[in-house]
Parts: structure tokens; sequence; C-alpha cells
């Protein structure tokens, strides 16, 4: 059924029978039967004269088990080691218990395109034929069309033919039809089953397993019970259940329908499926969803969202052409359509054996298929498919299929092609034939004439790449496996002019012994740099949980424990412990104690210590309280940290949030701990349309975004009502920035700036306006950008000022100086007769970190990392170096400065909850902070003046410091701050006793932004220093008013540029700028009882950006005064 089919009859001989399994499918399962093929038939196969005995020949299908994906744009992919193309698109997850969502997600595959199988059986003349039969299974089980089907697991009955002669060779051949099995996976996976559906076949792992049991699953929260015949149980312990359904005849086709699925918590999710009638599914809450049939297709009917609107999910599907899905509508009307080439243009041939295999000759018949032509997305943007080669798969029976591989692909969009890329294949037996046994060969040419090469074994396992420009060999990789697991890894970048000239890597994986493909230990091998190497060890417990992992950061051993829940079956973690170098770091704890659902944490308790002691034995912990109840998340609907005290050792009012979600699980309301509420509205697909801020004096703030999808556009609306305009190109990029006066184009709407992209989607253009039209007149800066044939910028450039930067690219150099070998960069900025071009190279590791720093050919800086990626040192040009020493969370704990004199050390301590609690300054004195449960920072204990200096901080709910004290001689000094309920600072008292105070007010806009700030108020009264803001769209200042009325004057232009100043005196000042907003001149104006003194001062820079030289003008009536 699948385009992937080929081939592979083999003869397994033994003491009865003679037999010829003929596969039609990709060689990816062959391997454990290599042994036993007959790869050499000379003639017809010699059959017993007993009627006992049988020949088989098996319509059984092999599909790829880890199929290697060139992963392209627009959720295209392209299966290279059988030349299919795979598309794969979600189309809606709706939250389920404990995370088991549902997930619809839809999948179209050229290789399940054939209209027609193969259906081999023994003709009225008792001849073999080679027989035909429609592909129905997909179209049968999902309803959707030829190729399509959704992304959940499946059984496939294959049916195969069983042979045999009455008496002896030359008599009436008698066929009977039998089944095999083919068990498909969400993830892409194709595992045949036992002819007896108890055991997998050539599959010796264990992450999954099958097994034949007949009951009943009960769904925990609706009335639905589901009858089932088979357990596929996975090594989470998550399990699939399906039922066996015979059909009818004396050899009834069974076949096998989903009916539920569980995961370990015991949540279910039951399915009802029906073909073209639609799908019944009950999800882990007990909400039934629906996939009804219309006269046009298929339609899903959703949830409500929180406006109660009717949300649904539509397919077309054409059932008199050939059934295939032509279009999908989603909730908010987007459409994306399918178009198909003709099957009648890409039509192969099928051929069961030869007549020299089989004694007779069964015939060839015509094999269809409905290949995917191109998609068009709802912004009428499209990728286009050409098949453009036809390859027969052989089996060892002389038996054949062909099939049409993917050859182009290409996107376009407004006319113009994008993203080319051409595929090749070359089959095991050579370049000059079309017909083999596998792809062994697989190119990709894309990108500026870039050339991936790829080579399989015959399971379709990749074992060498290559990637090359102009012939010249750019990067190699290479691939071991054993049992189907990828066991080691070779990473190589070479001198483009040197092969032996290269830099490497190598990764090496081991496996869990219990044959459940756990990774238990990975070696990273680094040849020209051993102190990047990395061992990290991990050990597996129950549903195949992480229990420990092990690994070095740097020069300390970082091991990480978790000790699950036995009480709840080892299904969840019950401590999670952090060891550096055998010292307890940090430990967590996690209790369960919700009624309604066991798995859920309800209590979280991170310990630490208060002074020195054993961290295991510590009774101290920061403890967040979880609750849930809303209906369709999993999510707590509040969270509560408790046991807070001050920086007085006072009791704190807990920290408590609440949350509200809608039928999606979405998050549509917040409550923080001061009652304060925001709210967040989605469209139907889930997209962000409006959030409203807490109010203030019964005002809400509400933050607005609108979506064109059509014209590919969204419209940014902030509280102020100011909106902002940013427009996508067909690929998801930014095309055009603007300032708008409304949602749709209007008249008046301003354009900042505008990008241009190739036809890779590398950015070339960035041009930025004035803001007054977008004519040759109105641009302000162009930058150019150009690049090489991997993508990297070679150049930068700003025409309006002779700007340009440069870049060259060495993949591998061997620096003379240490004879190591970098990546290297260089940097140029073009200068000119007033300063020089400045270069600066840049020399890079493997892991892409930079190493050495020049500047003129001359050393700036070098830099040393450890294995984790953290810089340890860093040494100048003068041998001066600083180093750093990190602990096992990567921060820096140490900090050293030296030089040949003298050494300098600060040094950092934290505690098990994260938190800075000591420091030390280069004196070695020691700075003390201390902090409450929930992480804020409540008194500091600093030296000063051979005594200590203490300062306390006290928060509200929402973490607003609201008082501060600090120790003086005689007292405390203290300082009082109120918050308004968007928690902007509305007040602040500085106490000059219990009963005398200062007071500082402030006024905001709906942008947070201040328009009134007011000091010297005392109890005696409000002050009168008052200064007032106003100001533009892009939070400039445009006015500001101090106490005694008199106000500054900001000008600006439609793009935010400062135009002009009046200051309170009535001077006025000028400003121009060049392209980057440097200052090119300003003109002062001021009045005076002699008249009029104007001062003007101009600045010119050099082509690296440098200033050269600035003119000062001063003029009074006719005289004039100049500085250079």
């Amino acid at each position: 059924m699948y385009d992937r089919k080929m081939i592979d009859d083999y003869e397994e001989k033994n003491d009865d029978k003679t037999m010829f399994d003929t596969n039609m499918s990709t060689p990816i399962d062959i391997k454990s039967t290599a042994e036993n093929e007959a790869k050499n038939i000379e003639g017809l196969p010699t059959l017993s004269t007993s009627s006992q005995d049988e020949i088989i020949f098996s319509d059984i299908k092999q599909y790829s088990e880890s199929p290697f994906s060139y992963i392209e744009t627009n959720e295209v992919n392209v299966q290279l080691n059988t030349g299919n193309l795979q598309y794969q698109t979600t189309d809606f997850v709706l939250p389920g218990r404990d995370g088991f969502d549902v997930i619809i997600a839809r999948r179209y595959d050229s290789g399940c395109a054939n209209l027609e199988d193969m259906n081999p059986d023994v003709n009225s003349k008792n001849k073999l034929k080679t027989g035909t039969k429609d592909n129905t299974f997909y179209t049968a089980t999902y309803g959707l069309g030829h190729g399509w089907s959704f992304v959940l697991p499946s059984i496939e009955t294959v049916p195969y033919l069983v042979c045999y002669y009455l008496v002896t060779p030359g008599f009436p051949l008698v066929g009977r039809h039998d089944y095999d099995y083919v068990l498909h996976l969400e993830d892409g996976r194709n595992i045949k089953i036992s002819r007896d559906l108890d055991k997998f076949t050539d599959y010796t792992l264990k992450d999954i397993t099958i097994s034949k049991k007949t009951g009943t699953i009960q769904h925990p929260h609706s009335n639905t019970t589901r009858q089932y015949d088979f357990i596929v149980e996975y090594k989470n312990g998550n399990r699939d259940y399906f039922k066996q359904v015979r059909g009818t005849g004396s050899k009834p086709q069974p076949t096998f329908s989903l009916v539920a699925r569980q995961d370990r918590f015991g949540n279910v999710i039951s399915y009802d499926l029906k073909g073209e009638d639609g799908m019944v599914i009950v999800d882990t809450w007990g909400r039934t969803i629906n996939l009804i049939r219309t006269n046009s297709g298929l339609v899903w009917k959703l949830p409500e969202d929180a406006s109660g609107n009717a949300c649904e999910f539509s397919y077309q599907i054409n059932h008199t052409d050939s059934h295939k899905l032509t279009s999908i509508i989603d909730p908010v009307g987007r459409k994306t359509e399918y178009n198909y080439y003709s099957p009648d243009t890409y039509s192969g041939l099928m051929c069961y054996a030869s007549e020299r295999a089989a004694g007779n000759d069964p015939g060839t018949l015509p094999r269809r298929y409905l290949l995917l032509k191109d998609i068009t997305y709802p912004n009428k943007a499209s990728t286009q498919f050409t098949y453009g080669r036809q390859l027969q798969i052989n089996n060892h029976a002389e038996g054949y299929i062909t099939y049409y591989v993917l050859t182009m692909k290409k996107e376009k969009a407004d006319g113009l092609e994008h993203n080319r890329r051409e595929y090749s294949y070359i089959l095991d037996t050579g370049a000059k034939y079309s017909h083999g046994y596998y792809i062994e060969y697989a190119d990709v040419k894309s990108h500026n004439d870039i050339l991936e090469k790829h080579q399989f074994d015959n399971e379709g396992k990749l074992l060498n790449k290559e990637t090359r420009h102009q012939n010249a060999l750019i990067s190699k990789s290479t691939c071991q496996y054993n049992d189907r697991l990828l066991v080691s890894a070779t990473e190589q970048s070479f001198d483009r002019n040197n092969v032996s000239n290269f830099l490497e890597k190598k990764t090496s994986w081991k496996y869990s012994t219990d044959q459940k493909a756990n990774i238990i230990q990975t070696n990273e091998i680094y040849p020209s740099e051993p102190s990047y190497n990395q061992e990290i060890n991990t050990i597996y417990g129950d549903y195949s949980t992480i229990l420990e992992t092990t690994r070095k950061n740097g020069t300390n051993l970082i091991r990480e424990v978790f000790e699950l829940h036995a009480g709840l079956g080892n299904r969840v973690i019950k401590h999670h412990r952090i060891y550096e170098n055998g010292v307890l770091k940090e430990k967590t704890g996690y209790d369960y104690n919700d009624l309604n659902n066991p798995y859920r944490i309800t209590n979280e308790k991170r310990y630490f210590l208060t002074d020195s002691g054993n961290l295991e034995q510590s009774g101290e912990y920061a403890e967040t309280i979880y609750s849930y109840g809303s209906p369709f998340t999993h999510q707590p609907v509040s969270k509560e940290q408790i046991g807070i005290t001050d920086a007085d050792g006072n009791p704190c009012s807990s920290i408590r949030e609440n949350y509200q979600y809608d039928n999606w699980g979405r998050l549509i309301l917040r409550k923080d701990a001061r009652n304060q509420i925001s709210t967040i509205s989605y469209d139907s697909i889930g997209r962000v349309v409006a959030e409203t801020l807490p109010s203030i004096n019964g005002q809400q703030a509400i933050k607005e975004i609108y979506y064109n999808d059509r014209l590919n556009f969204i419209t940014q609306t902030d509280a102020n009502h100011n909106k902002k305009r940013i427009q996508y190109t067909s690929f998801g990029q930014v095309k055009q920035i603007s300032l708008v006066v409304s949602n749709e184009p209007a008249p008046g709407d301003v354009v900042l700036q505008d990008f241009k992209y190739n036809t890779w989607g590398e950015l070339i253009e960035v041009i930025t306006y004035d803001g007054n039209g977008t004519t040759a007149n109105n641009i302000r800066k162009t930058e150019i950008y150009t690049y090489d044939t991997l993508g990297r910028v070679l150049s930068r450039s700003i025409s309006q000022i002779g700007y340009e930067e440069r870049y060259e690219y060495q993949d591998i150099f061997t620096n003379p100086a240490d004879g190591r070998k970098y990546h290297r960069e260089i940097k140029k900025v073009i200068g000119d007769a007033s300063a020089p071009d400045i270069v600066t190279e840049y020399y890079k590791d493997q892991k892409g970190l930079l190493r050495k720093e020049l500047l003129a050919g001359e050393h700036l800086f070098t830099y040393e990392y450890d294995n984790s990626g953290n810089k340890i040192r860093k040494t100048n040009a003068e041998n001066k170096a600083e180093r750093w020493e990190y602990d096992y969370a990567g921060r820096v704990i140490t900090s050293i400065r030296s030089d040949s004199k003298q050494e300098t050390i600060t040094r950092t301590q934290y505690d098990a909850l994260g938190n800075k609690r000591f420091q030390w300054d280069e004196a070695g004195v020691r700075t003390e902070l201390q902090y409450d449960k929930a992480r804020r920072l409540i008194r500091i204990t600093a030296p000063l003046d051979h005594r200590s200096q203490i300062t306390k901080y006290y928060y509200d709910g929402t973490g607003n410091i609201i008082w501060k004290k600090t120790a003086q001689y005689t007292g405390w000094q203290e300082t009082q701050h109120v918050y308004d309920s968007r928690n902007r600072l509305t007040e602040s008292y500085q106490y000059l006793s219990s009963t005398n105070w200062v007071r500082t007010t402030f006024l905001y806009n709906t942008m947070d932004q201040v328009v009134l700030r007011r000091s010297g108020d005392n109890p005696s009264g409000n002050g009168r220093d008052v200064t007032t803001y106003a100001y533009d769209r892009f939070g400039n200042i445009t006015a500001m008013t101090d106490a005694r009325g008199c106000t500054e004057y900001y000008e600006y232009d439609k793009t935010g540029r400062l135009l002009k100043k009046i200051d309170r005196n009535k001077t006025q000042t000028t400003y121009h700028h060049d392209a980057t907003n440097r200052l090119i001149k300003e003109t002062v104006q001021k009045n005076t009882s002699n008249g009029v003194i104007v001062s003007e001062r101009e600045y010119a820079y050099c082509k690296n950006g440098k200033l050269i030289w600035n003119i000062s003008r001063e003029s009074i009536g006719a005289s004039c005064i100049i500085q250079i």
C-alpha cells in the first residue's frame, strides 16, 4: 500500500517447506532475515511433492522503522532513504489530565498514496498471477483520502498467499490466502507483528511490546467502556488498546481499530474510528469530541471558546475522484488547499515474480499514485513538488514494483520562487540502473549549489553524510549502529583546500541491557580540545524514568538523583537531589495529596540551611502549595507560598496567586496576591487577541492584537490606543513595520522600515524611512547585506554614509602562534584617508566559542573554557588574566584577576535555594545577604568602618519593596513605598522621625509613564516641587514643566528622532543627524540684550565611524568666531 514499498522475496528452507515472502516496502527490517535470503534464484523453485508442503507468497509490508528525514520548511520533510515526500501538520491540541493530551495531527506520505496494492492469487488455470486490489487501509481507517492519515497508532492487515501443489510440480497449483500484520506508530516506526499476533517479528528491542489479551477498559471519567483484544505497551508505561474485527467468508480478513489510549497514571482517551463516517473521541476529562461526516467531507465539532463561540475544523474531501483531501478550513476560516497530479500521469507497474522464478508469467499490472502536487496556504504562498524519476524496486523472486521519488521542491510567493531544493537517488545496483533493492545514495542540492550527499544501508539507516560546494568537501559525518540503535557518530569539518586538515568530534552512546533503548552513557570526544571531553552516565527506573545522571562540569563531578514515590507505584518523583563532588547542594521534596488525582503535586518543598550543617537533615524548607479545580487543564488554579517571615522574624501573609482557564486549558485570568486581576483573550485557534491589565480608578488598560491572515499582518494596539502594524512575508519574516491609524491599511499610515530577503530567506536589505513617505527622497538609511554559500554575512554597508563592513571566513585555520586549529573570522571596517581599515580577527573552536581576538594583527585577548562552555580564563596582550570558577549550576563563585605583581580574588557563595548568600571582596571582607522563603532579599549586612552596616527590606504580596530600613548610629533610617494596582510606585516616604516625613508622589498615564512627580510633601501639606511630563507614542518626552511653571519642549519627527528642544529660558536648539542617528550638527539660538546669539557645532566622521573633527561657530550680529 505504501509507495515506499519494495519487493524482498526470500527463500526460507526447512524440512517441510520452501517459502517466498514478497515484501512491498522499504528495505528497513530485513537484517535479521538476511542470512536466510536466497539471492541467486537460478530457476523455478524446487517444490515438494507432498500435499502438506506449502509455498507462501507474502505481501507483507516492512516499513521504515527509523526513517532518516531531511527536514524542510513548512512542515515538509523528505525521506531520503525512500524518496518519499512527508508532510505533517497539527490541527489542534486539547490539553488532558497530567499532560495526556488529545493531539490531532495529519500526515501525508507519498509512499502511502498508491491507489492499488498487489494481491497475488492462483488463477483458473492454476497459475500464479500478480493480482490487484484497492489500497483502502488509510481511507477506510481515517477517511481523509489516499496518502493521508491521522497521526495515531494503527494495525494494518496485509494478505499473503499460501500455494502448494496437490501432487507434484506441474499438477494443479492451489492457493490459500492468509494475513500478516504491521503496527504503525505515531513516531513513524512500522513494526511487523507475528502471525500469531503475540509478539513482534525481527524486532529485539523492548521499548515497545505487544500482547494478545482480551478485556474491557473503562473510562474513569465517563460511562464509556471499550472492548479490546490487543495491548501495545511502551516503555514509559503508556498503552494502546486495539479491537479486532473479523470479516466474513471462509477466511475472513481481520481488521483492527484503536479503541483506547492510557498513560501510566491511568488516564484514558477512548476512540471510536468510523472511517469515512468520522470519529468519536472521549478525552481524559470525559468530554466528547466528534468528527462527523458532511456532504463536503468531515468536520470536527470542538469545545467552545471562552465567549461561547462554536469551534469547528473541517476537511473538504472529494469522494468521486480518487478519494482525496482537497482543503482544510480552521476555526478562524483560514483555508489551506491541496492539489494532486492525476493518477494516470504517475502510473507504475507491479509484478509479483518473474516467469523464471514462478514457473509461469504472473503478469504485470498498473499501480497508480495520487501524488501531492502543491500546498497553497491561506496567504496564497505555496509549496510545489515534482516527482521526476521512476524507480523499480526488485525482489529476490525477480518481481518488482515501480514508484516515483521526489526530485524537486520549491516554494512560490508573489510570483517568485524560493527555497528550491533538488533531490537525486542511486540504487544499490549503481547509478546506471533504475532498478535495485534499496536506495543507497541520496543527494540534496540547495543553496548556492551546496550539495549534501547521503549514504544508507539496506535497512535505511544513515551511514555517511557529506556536504560539498563546487566539489570541495566542507563537512562529513559517519554513523555506526547496533541492533538499530546509533552507537557512534563522527563529525568532521574540513579545510576546503586541504582535506587532511580538519576538526573532529566523536560521540558514542551505550544503551541499557534491558533492551528498552535507554541511553545509559554518552561520550563526547574532541581530539583537538581534550578539555572539552564529556561523559554523561544515566540510570533508569520504572517506566524508563531517569533515576540518576552524573557528569563532569569543569573539574566538578555533578550527580543528579531522582527518588521515585514507591507509594504511588514509582510513577512520580518524591525527592530531587543534586550533589557536587559528593556534597548535597539541593534537595526538593514533592507531596501528592490531591483527592481527585493522586499524581498531581500539591506541595513543593525546597530545603535549605539557616547555618552550617547537613542539608539532608535540615528541617527548614520553602514550601509552595498548589491546588487544582479547573475542569480542562492539569495546571493549578492557585499557587501559594507559606511560612514566610520578614526581616524581623515576624510572620507574613502567604503569597497566593489564582488562575482561571478556558475550555482549551488556556490561561484567561490571573489574580495576584494583592487581588489585582489581569485577563487574556484568545481567538478560536489560541492566538492572544487582548490582554486587560488591572484597573486604576475603575479604568481598564487593554493591549490588543489584530490578525489579518489573508494579507499576512498583525496590528498591535497599546494601552494608549497607539497602533503598530507588522507585515510579514509568506514565510513568516518581518517585511514592513508601520505606525498606523486603524487595524486595516488606511490613509495616514506611516511606514518606518522595509525588509527584503533573497530566495533563501536571507535578509539582504533594510530600508529606514523618514516618516513622510516611501519614495527615494524619503529614504533615511539603506542597509545592504551579502552572504557566502553557507549563509554567512560577507558584507554589510550603509550607502548614505559610505559605511562598509566586510567579512572573511576560513573553515579550518592553523594558528602559527600555538599550532592549534580554529574557525577563523575576519571583520574589516573599511576606512578612508582619515582613518585606516579596522581589521578584527576572531578564532573560534568547534563549539563556536571565541578563543582568540586580534586587532590589526595584534593579539588582544585569549579565552579558555571548560567542558560545559563556561569561560574560565581571559588573558590580554600584557599577560594580565582573569579567571573564573563555577559551581554545579554554572554560577561564578570565584573571580581572580592577576598580573605579574599581584592577584585579587572575589568570591560568592549560594545557598540551596539559589540565593546569593555571601560575597567576599578583594580584601576578603564578607557581605552577608539573607532572604525569606519566597527568595526575596530581606537583610544585607555589609562591612562599614570596622562595624556592620545593616539594611532591611519588607515586601507586599507581589514582591514590591514597601519598607526599607537602614541602620544608623541612633536608630534606623526608614523609607516607605506605596504602589497602585499595577505595581507602580505612587508614593515614597522618607522618614525623618516617627511622625515627620518627606513624601514624593508619582502619577502615571496608561503607558506606565510618569506624568507628574511631586516632592517635598510633609505632614503639614503638599510640597510645591512639582514636575509634569508629556510623551509621544514612542515614549519620548515632549514637554516637561517644573515647579516654577517653566516648560521645556521637545519636538520629534514622525519616526521619533529628536529635531528641536526649547528650554525653560526659551533657548532653542535644533539637531541634525545622519543615517545612523549620529549627531552631525546642532544649532543653538539664544536671545540676549545684545541680540540673538547663534552657536553652531558640526561633527564629521570617517568611513569606519570614528569622529575625526568638529567645528564650533558663534555669532552675534555680524561678528563670528570659529573654532576647529
